[in-house]
């Protein structure tokens, strides 16, 4: 920790991608207060702070290591809004949602992927992810058959899958 702190006060460690890193791996190693506080340096700091995607779901990661899940989701809340909140971005966060146990919130994120991004690939499996997480398995079912029905050309990997997912929903099993 006393060398990450010591490369991020020279010349090159003055950048918000630095400080995101030193602040994923200070959570990594348990000193939360001090990945909070890089982390808020990676957003906040002058001349090289930045807000966007990648530093606010820092700080959303290290604040829910810390135990801070309100403020956590308050801040997440602001990230998705970002201009640089991709679908995809958006779609992975409502997944660790899911894996952290929060099915009811991680729906709410898969609607607005899907009302923000105008029902692109991958929001309609989102929806389908989030409505098997909560147990509505018609509703998950409906959203999986529009993704299978707008797999981007090409795709050869989600095809298969979404058939297996298919499946599974109509024998009322969670695809998550």
């Amino acid at each position: 920790m006393e060398v990450l702190a010591a490369e991020l006060n020279n010349q090159a460690g003055f950048t918000a991608a630095n400080y995101s890193a030193a602040a994923r791996y200070a959570s990594g190693a348990g000193e939360h207060e001090k990945a909070i506080a890089w982390a808020d340096q990676a957003i906040n700091a002058p001349f090289f702070g930045q807000k966007n995607w990648a530093t606010m779901s820092t700080k959303g990661a290290v604040l829910t290591a810390a135990g801070k899940t309100e403020e956590a989701q308050a801040v997440m809340d602001e990230a998705i809004e970002l201009p640089g909140a991709t679908t995809f971005a958006i779609h992975g966060y409502g997944r660790q949602l899911i894996g952290a146990g929060k099915p009811d919130r991680a729906l709410e994120v898969f609607k607005y992927n899907h009302k923000k991004n105008d029902g692109a690939w991958p929001t309609n499996y989102g929806l389908a992810r989030g409505y098997s997480a909560v147990g509505n398995y018609k509703q998950a079912l409906k959203y999986m058959e529009l993704a299978k029905a707008n797999v981007p050309a090409g795709d050869t990997v989600n095809p298969p899958i979404i058939d297996q997912n298919i499946e599974k929903l109509k024998n009322g099993e969670d695809i998550n």
